[in-house]
């Protein structure tokens, strides 16, 4: 396992402890992401990482800062699913907030900070929304390898 699946993992272990945050919390993406029978979904996904000291010195660990998305989807039969998919987010915001380390050893150097928050409408048969909490985390790897 990566660095990077560790951060995945992290993120999906703080959202699923104690009481999850939402029973739906995955890792894949899907056309759909609301399938019948779900009001609210979570879904944790990588985007990019970049390493921090370009070339570095040879035989150190390398520092990366790598998003990731927890994407709070909801839906509802009324004007709008936005304050759901805000519920649901502050939700996620929170119980991340609590471990900014993820709970990950501590020499990987993890941190997530403060996301930056977009908003999705989507008008069907229901309405739909998504609020997806970006997170720059920063974090180590070991000298020549990703983990």
């Amino acid at each position: 396992m990566t660095a990077f699946d560790a951060l995945i993992d992290g993120f999906v272990a703080q959202l699923s402890a104690a009481t999850a945050v939402c029973p739906f919390i995955e890792t894949d993406g899907d056309a759909e992401p609301l399938p019948a029978g779900r009001t609210a979904s979570i879904l944790v996904l990588l985007g990019n990482a970049e390493p921090q000291q370009l070339g570095g010195i040879a035989g150190n660990p390398v520092d990366w800062v790598t998003e990731v998305q927890v994407k709070c989807y909801a839906s509802a039969n009324a004007t709008s699913a936005r304050p759901a998919a805000n519920t649901l987010a502050g939700a996620a915001y929170a119980r991340l907030a609590a471990t900014p380390s993820l709970a990950i050893a501590s020499g990987s150097g993890v941190f997530i900070g403060e996301p930056r928050i977009e908003w999705e409408t989507d008008q069907a048969a229901t309405r739909m929304a998504c609020t997806t909490l970006t997170y720059s985390v920063t974090h180590r790897t070991t000298n020549l390898t990703l983990d």
